[in-house]
């Protein structure tokens, strides 16, 4: 299965199945920089191959969004309440 970004909306969640990302202007399959970029991983993320960085992305929860959960976590449960 295929799956073409389109530039003028968020990209669907990357998977580790199979599925070939194809690019939004070009006829071409997305490159592991383009994976760690809508992965939220930073630009120096190294995996052993390609193939195995594209699968480690695919299966994890994206960082950024880690963090935000993480902050509201923080900001909501270890937080000490405000007394009046």
């Amino acid at each position: 299965m295929s799956v073409r970004a389109d530039d003028s909306i968020p990209f669907a969640s990357l998977t580790a199945q199979d599925q070939h990302y194809l690019h939004w202007s070009i006829c071409r399959k997305l490159t592991f920089r383009e994976w760690k970029r809508l992965g939220s991983f930073p630009d120096d993320y190294h995996a052993k191959t390609d193939r195995i960085g594209k699968y480690m992305i695919g299966m994890s929860v994206p960082p950024r969004m880690t963090e935000q959960v993480a902050r509201a976590v923080v900001s909501q449960w270890l937080q000490p309440e405000a007394t009046p």
